[in-house]
């Protein structure tokens, strides 16, 4: 499946760390895993959260980390997922479809 991560940056100083990991461990269970810390951090924000919205778009599943419903970010992909009734995933081990 084609995964694609959102989780808290604003606030979080280890938030490169910890979404390299949940790549890390979705691409070693055999996914494509999107991850937008992958996107080049010097263009402006609002083209990082359009390539952020490409990215969910183009996925099967967005997985959410734990920390994600504190990110204002995160609730826009998260929405964003809902309204394309993408399957998503929580770091907890939960699903909504």
């Amino acid at each position: 499946m084609i995964v694609s991560i959102t989780g808290m940056v604003a606030g979080n100083p280890d938030h490169v760390n910890q979404f390299k990991e949940t790549e890390d461990k979705l691409y070693s269970e055999g996914h494509i895993v999107l991850n937008p810390m992958n996107i080049n951090q010097q263009l402006p924000y609002d083209k990082i959260v359009s390539i952020a919205h490409q990215m969910v778009y183009e996925s099967d599943v967005l997985y959410c980390m734990k920390g994600w419903e504190n990110s204002e970010g995160s609730q826009q992909i998260y929405n964003y997922a809902k309204m394309l009734k993408k399957t998503i995933w929580f770091e907890d081990g939960s699903e909504e479809k």
